[in-house]
């Protein structure tokens, strides 16, 4: 009897659970190590606050304890993420919040979702579907995390974790800072940010082409 056809096909399932199960470990620079549903030893949690879906100012409703939503240092005029207390590095915020859109589906974002506010999440490697917390009322406070004017500015990071993208302190931040994460071009593209950019290009791909018969 050959096995050998049911060795490889051992190798592929197993491959395809370790992958599939990668988006429940996180790495911890205390343990130097990854673990399963992250440290429980050095890091902290911080949810949302639970708000009604579609409610006015629902993202700013969803601010927890020691977090205010102000007038923004980077971009004037609009908002930003402030501290009211100091929080520790390793802190996490989360999840980003909002509405769920089909990569194939881009026709649904408008000019005012543009620049910032979707994130990609990634099944298996590959692009599976955009957050985009465009609506202030099918959002989170996440939405007002500004990006920074340079890398050094930066006092979190975003990542994702089992479907969802969260956000973690990777310092100690003191009250009254404005929370600033950072990317660049290339960044930008591996966290499947929609940046303007990113949606006009994806938005010509997707336009109907003009049907010609020679």
């Amino acid at each position: 009897m050959d096995l050998s056809n049911c060795f490889a096909q051992v190798a592929v399932e197993r491959k395809h659970e370790e992958e599939c199960d990668e988006d429940n470990y996180l790495y911890c620079e205390d343990c130097e190590k990854m673990l399963k549903n992250g440290c429980s030893v050095h890091s902290f949690k911080v949810p949302n606050s639970r708000m009604k879906w579609g409610m006015p100012k629902r993202a700013q409703r969803t601010c927890p304890r020691g977090i205010l939503i102000g007038m923004s240092d980077i971009l004037i005029g609009k908002s930003g993420s402030w501290t009211i207390i100091d929080f520790s590095k390793n802190t996490v915020f989360g999840p980003y919040e909002g509405e769920y859109i089909d990569q194939h589906n881009m026709q649904r974002f408008c000019p005012s979702h543009e620049g910032g506010y979707s994130w990609g999440i990634y099944k298996n490697g590959k692009l599976s579907h955009y957050i985009d917390g465009g609506d202030e009322s099918k959002s989170s406070w996440l939405r007002y995390i500004r990006r920074a004017r340079n890398e050094e500015e930066q006092n979190v990071e975003a990542f994702q974790f089992q479907g969802k993208i969260y956000f973690r302190t990777i310092k100690n931040i003191a009250k009254r800072s404005e929370l600033l994460f950072w990317y660049d071009k290339k960044y930008a593209e591996f966290l499947g940010l929609l940046t303007k950019e990113a949606s006009r290009k994806k938005m010509e791909e997707l336009a109907p082409k003009p049907f010609c018969l020679f």
